[in-house]
């Protein structure tokens, strides 16, 4: 992929991001979205999903399955959610190479325009 099929701009697109996952599963690598080598291609260990929009660019009813979490012992296992073991957000690499911390409760919205390299919607300069 060429930087030119970024069509939002490189700074405005999230390239990768810290997963979420159960700290009871830190170290066992029995979690169902730990559970496999970085080598393992398209696969819940290693993909995450921001919030999809429906054919009118509304979020889906499911949304909320997709806002970011802190990692939470005992909680969810197997998810597509982003989040980290940090208290107040987790860390993405935009295309531009710049890292950024969002926050937890980064809007759904304008989470899900930061996961899509070409749908054309403006970022406000702070979220």
């Amino acid at each position: 992929m060429q930087p030119a099929h970024i069509k939002d701009g490189l700074s405005n697109t999230i390239f990768a991001g810290e997963k979420y996952l159960n700290p009871n599963y830190y170290y066992t690598g029995n979690s169902c979205v730990d559970n496999n080598s970085a080598f393992q291609g398209n696969d819940w260990d290693l993909n995450r999903w921001v919030p999809p929009l429906d054919a009118n660019g509304n979020l889906r009813t499911d949304a909320s399955n997709y806002q970011p979490r802190q990692d939470t012992p005992n909680d969810q296992d197997c998810t597509y959610r982003f989040g980290s073991a940090h208290p107040s957000g987790f860390n993405v690499v935009m295309c531009d190479g710049s890292t950024r911390m969002l926050s937890y409760a980064i809007d759904l919205r304008i989470f899900s325009f930061l996961g899509n390299r070409r749908d054309g919607q403006s970022i406000p300069d702070s979220y």
